[in-house]
């Protein structure tokens, strides 16, 4: 085809370009017909991805007040905790 062709091309037909295989001739694909269309963007905004969202997350720390005594302080930190004073910061788990 040539670039003249390719201007005035039918609105329901484009030029695929796949590796491996010459340019082709095809339908578009209508993509509000494909059986999981509805968990697009495109359908419903609560789909739609946010970026600054995701780069901005940050790990909330729960403080837990904690009762102490100077001796025991190394043998009452838990495992996966963070020991501060007389607060102890729980790290969440990773699901």
């Amino acid at each position: 085809m040539s670039r003249d062709e390719i201007a005035v091309l039918d609105g329901n037909k484009c030029v695929l370009q796949l590796c491996g295989v010459r340019p082709f001739l095809s339908d578009k694909y209508d993509l509000t017909q494909h059986p999981n269309y509805k968990y697009t963007a495109d359908f419903d905004k609560k789909y739609i991805f946010d970026i600054e969202k995701f780069l901005n997350h940050r790990m909330k720390l729960k403080a837990i007040p904690v009762l102490r005594t100077r001796a025991k302080t190394q043998e009452k930190t838990m495992k996966g905790s963070i020991d501060h004073g007389y607060y102890r910061y729980q790290v969440p788990h990773s699901h």
